[in-house]
């Protein structure tokens, strides 16, 4: 029978993979490996995002690659972070949202990205904090209330609402008399339990609502610049073209 590669083939193996951008065979190498310094080691952030991309091209193994992804914890949920701010199609940031969301590390990753000066990054931390439902992550958000974009003021105030509880209430009253209408009727309908208060909705809303901005387009193609997999460079070139 065949012996298992070495530690040092098998990071020859993988970064042959890497080389090639192929996702297939980095999930097939990592899934092979049992020990976990080996693992953590081989874990780099361009492995992960080709491995990342595996769920967005083999939805079959969704599963699998999904617990790799919670195995790598703090880089893996960063890899799905930075597709996720890189993703050019809604679909796609629907699914890598709610990858992200079900990954442990995501709080940390969450709260690392929420100080990030580019203000759609900022709310998709924001958006993530909300959905950990922790309280460590009301901090953050009442930073974020402060924050000098109104998009990223209304993320802040529903991932409160989200969390919930005396804390998170406390901080939305001070948004209560904010100079955008739609920043205070949020927060005033959690604060006030209104039952048309919808974290859910509110996220889908902000989706669709961002999708056709310039603005955003072009901070798409910023952040697809920095994801270094075949399937990034060949979005950024049908993305770049289709908006000039």
């Amino acid at each position: 029978a065949p012996t298992a590669p070495t530690p040092a083939e098998r990071e020859a193996l993988l970064a042959q993979a890497v080389e090639r951008g192929d996702g297939t065979a980095v999930f097939q190498q990592f899934s092979a490996v049992g020990d976990a310094a080996l693992f953590e080691q081989l874990a780099t952030p361009h492995a992960l995002h080709l491995l990342v991309e595996r769920l967005l091209d083999s939805p079959d193994s969704h599963d699998a690659v999904h617990r790799l992804l919670v195995r790598a914890g703090l880089p893996g949920a960063r890899a799905v972070f930075e597709q996720l701010i890189a993703a050019t199609e809604l679909v796609d940031r629907r699914f890598l949202y709610d990858v992200a969301a079900s990954l442990p590390a995501t709080l940390a990753v969450a709260r690392q990205y929420a100080h990030d000066p580019t203000w759609y990054v900022a709310r998709n931390a924001a958006g993530l904090l909300g959905e950990s439902r922790n309280q460590a992550a009301i901090p953050d958000l009442a930073r974020l209330l402060r924050h000098t974009d109104t998009r990223v003021r209304v993320a802040a105030v529903v991932a409160l609402g989200q969390i919930g509880g005396a804390a998170a209430t406390a901080r939305l009253e001070s948004v209560l008399f904010d100079s955008v209408p739609d920043v205070r009727n949020r927060a005033l309908s959690i604060v006030f339990a209104a039952p048309d208060a919808d974290p859910l909705a509110d996220r889908m809303m902000l989706a669709v609502q961002e999708e056709s901005a310039l603005e955003y387009q072009l901070e798409i193609i910023t952040a697809l610049s920095h994801v270094h997999t075949p399937r990034a460079r060949r979005k950024l070139v049908e993305y770049a073209t289709n908006t000039s």
